[in-house]
This record gives structure tokens, C-alpha cells and sequence, in this order.
């Protein structure tokens, strides 16, 4: 009897702080909030100073078995933040057919930061660049008609719109202010860089931030990325946005601060793509960036205040057909190689290079670091020769997976 009693009794005071738990948890999220301290050239996260250093990891780049390996190793540099770009083209390879399954599990990925302990900055473009086939845009938008890209051109405005709607409210539960781990959001991707020698169009960029803030909300930081040209500054920004730079361990970091301040007085100094390395293009050598650069670039700008982003951290891999290319002029094509390594602080394995070593070593000057084992590179298989015992003509096999399609003019691939 007893114990019925107390069961009873207990069954009822869970009840009664399971309601005032209700009761209290809108409280809780409304005392969590980032924002940007104009006055004082800095952010605030839950009214206090705060600046972020973050690992760049692309999601699609590394696979989903070894997001946390990663997130764990970033962390473990003295990283409090990650940063991806979102690719659009990834989750919606056929129009209208979305997939957020495996790899392009976008909202485990946050998950598994906010487990970490780590922030989010998110890069959902449309257009992300990133070295990355045809700049994270679907193929299939080549085929409407009167389309034009990175402008107010209503095929393309059309189908942002439809894709946000799809992705932008499973991010929501994610906004810092939601009690999830996104602090910051960009608008477009160095749109500067692009449109003030095509024209600068404001309306497209106000589409944008306005989709943005019509799903996570008008509370949230949104910031526009370019590099230190005050032109370039100006077309890709919009009054009251946050202005962040993306330059490397040649730039010096004060002398990039004096260029925003000419162009943004007051917010804080943020380098959102500090970049460790560079892509690898097919034929040329792999990017070289010494460790010692990078470290002593970094130490500058934390003394400077300076939220940080390592472009990239984790480089990862252009899987598939995956890796972009660039016709710079006529006669000339670039295209970028399988590998992302980018000379990154994680190598393409996932292994810490000396890199990681010199930047954790710059990080312990500032900021206490986890506690636990560095980590170090990961023991490698080694295969047996293999051997290939038979060959076919590509040429003479053309029937079996192709058609012939007689045209009086070239046609593009889309168009098939």
C-alpha cells in the first residue's frame, strides 16, 4: 500500500515539473539570442561578447559515417563553430524529387553539431560557388525557358522559392533562438565578386534575404561574403547586413580591416573563408600553403577581435561527376580534380596534418582546449596489386547505353 502511495504521489510531482517545465521552456529559448553589437564592433551570444572560430566541412564532401570523426577533430583544435554550404543540386537532382536520405541528411548533420557543442554558420546559397558542379544548382534549370542566373529572372526566382519552401522550415528548429546551433546565415555566396561586372542586382539579393527571413525568422544574424574591394563590397550587400570578408594567409589581416571599416564602420571583423590551401585544378600541382603562415595569420587576427572560418578545414571529396570547372575565357577550361583536399588542417582521410598542429597550438593562447587525446593521423589499409584481367572499346559499346539523336546543331546536355 505503501508503495502504491508513493508511486502515486511521485507519478504527480512529475506531472506538476513536466508542466512547469512547459511553462518555463519558452523562457529558456527566448534568454538565448546572437546578435551584433554595432556599437562595440562584436557579436553577442546571450548578451555576452562572443567571437566564433569555426572549421569549414562541407557535408556532401565527406561521408555521413565520418561527419562526427570530423566535427570531433575540429573541435578538438580549439574550434567552437562549423560552416557549410547547403547544395542544392544534391538534394534535388530531378525536379520536384527531393532526397534528404544518407549523405544528404542535412538535418543530422546539424544534429550531430549541436551534440558536439558546436555552432553552425550556414551557407544555403542557391548559388554556393564552392568549386562545385555548376555552383550547387540543379542541371535541370538550363532547360526553362528565358532563364537567367544570379539576377531577379523569374524562372529562377520561381524555382528558389519552391526549393526554400521545401528545405528553409526543416533548418528552422535549428536557429539559435529556436534552441538549435545556427548562428549565422549568409545571403548568396560573394555575389560582389560576381555581379559588379555583369550588374548589380539588389532586387535579386533582397529576394533572397527576404525567403530567408520569411522561414528562419528577422531575429537572425544574415551576412553577405566578398573580398576586400570596396566595389565589390557595395554590389554584393544591402543596407544593415553584416559584411564579411574572405581573404588568406598572403592578405594581412589588418590592413583587411582597415578596407571593411572604409566600407562598413562598425560590426564586428569576420573572415568567413580563411583560406588554408586552394583547390587543385586538373594538371596543375597540389595547393601548398605552409602551416607556419597560416598559424601566424591567425594569431593576428584574433588579436584583432576576429571571428574566424578555416576555408576549408576538412576539404573532403568531389564525388561522382561531382567537381566543378571554369571557362575563364574563350580557348581556356578549367576544371577542378576529384579530390578537395584543399592542403586543408584535416587532410582528404580525415588525418591531422602539421597544419592542425600549428593552428591548436595558436588556439591554446586564447581559449581552453578540450580535454582528451589530439588526434592523430588514423592507421591506413594497404591493399594487394590489383590486377585487371579485361577491357572493353567505349566506342564499340555506344548502342547499349546511348542513343543516337540526329540534330542539325550541337545540343546540350541538359537537353537530354
Amino acid at each position: 500500500m505503501c508503495f502504491l502511495v508513493y508511486n502515486t504521489w511521485f507519478e504527480q510531482g512529475m506531472k506538476e515539473l513536466s508542466t512547469l517545465a512547459l511553462l518555463l521552456l519558452p523562457l529558456c529559448l527566448n534568454s538565448r539570442s546572437f546578435t551584433v553589437d554595432w556599437e562595440n564592433d562584436r557579436f553577442l551570444k546571450d548578451g555576452e561578447p562572443y567571437s566564433y572560430y569555426s572549421g569549414g566541412m562541407h557535408y556532401f564532401r565527406v561521408p555521413i559515417e565520418y561527419w562526427e570523426d570530423r566535427m570531433h577533430k575540429i573541435k578538438m583544435a580549439g574550434m567552437n563553430t562549423i560552416q557549410t554550404y547547403i547544395s542544392w543540386n544534391s538534394h534535388e537532382e530531378v525536379e520536384g524529387q527531393f532526397n534528404f536520405e544518407g549523405g544528404n541528411n542535412i538535418t543530422h548533420f546539424l544534429t550531430l553539431a549541436q551534440n558536439m557543442g558546436l555552432n553552425v554558420v550556414l551557407r544555403p546559397g542557391p548559388y554556393i560557388c564552392a568549386e562545385w558542379r555548376f555552383g550547387g544548382l540543379p542541371y535541370w534549370l538550363l532547360n526553362k525557358p528565358g532563364i537567367e542566373f544570379r539576377k531577379y529572372s523569374e524562372p529562377y526566382i520561381e524555382a528558389i522559392a519552391k526549393w526554400f519552401a521545401v528545405l528553409l522550415p526543416q533548418i528552422k528548429p535549428f536557429v539559435y533562438s529556436n534552441g538549435g546551433p545556427i548562428i549565422t546565415v549568409q545571403v548568396e555566396n560573394e555575389y560582389g565578386i560576381y555581379a559588379r561586372s555583369v550588374g548589380c542586382d539588389k532586387k535579386y539579393l533582397q529576394f533572397l534575404l527576404d525567403q530567408n527571413r520569411k522561414y528562419l525568422g528577422e531575429d537572425m544574424v544574415y551576412y553577405t561574403l566578398d573580398n576586400s574591394n570596396i566595389k565589390t563590397l557595395d554590389c554584393g550587400n544591402l543596407p544593415g547586413l553584416l559584411k564579411a570578408l574572405d581573404f588568406g594567409p598572403g592578405s594581412s589581416p589588418s590592413a583587411e580591416y582597415r578596407l571593411l571599416r572604409r566600407y562598413q564602420e562598425h560590426g564586428p571583423f569576420v573572415n568567413a573563408e580563411f583560406w588554408t590551401g586552394w583547390f587543385d585544378n586538373w594538371g596543375s600541382h597540389h595547393a601548398n600553403v605552409s602551416a607556419a603562415s597560416v598559424a601566424q595569420k591567425l594569431d593576428e587576427m584574433i588579436q584583432l577581435n576576429a571571428s574566424v572560418n578555416f576555408y576549408m578545414f576538412e576539404g573532403g571529396t568531389n564525388f561522382g561527376f561531382s567537381n566543378g570547372a571554369r571557362s575563364s575565357n574563350p580557348g581556356k577550361y578549367d576544371t577542378r580534380v576529384t579530390s578537395y583536399d584543399y592542403n586543408s588542417p584535416l587532410s582528404e582521410a580525415g588525418d591531422p596534418t602539421d597544419k592542425y598542429y600549428a593552428i591548436r597550438k595558436v588556439m591554446s593562447k586564447y581559449v581552453k582546449l578540450p580535454s582528451g587525446p589530439v588526434p592523430v593521423p588514423a592507421p591506413k589499409w594497404k591493399s594487394d596489386p590489383i590486377k585487371f584481367t579485361r577491357k572493353t572499346s567505349l566506342f564499340d559499346n555506344l548502342d547499349s547505353f546511348s542513343k543516337c539523336v540526329p540534330a542539325n546543331l550541337p545540343i546540350t546536355m541538359e537537353k537530354f
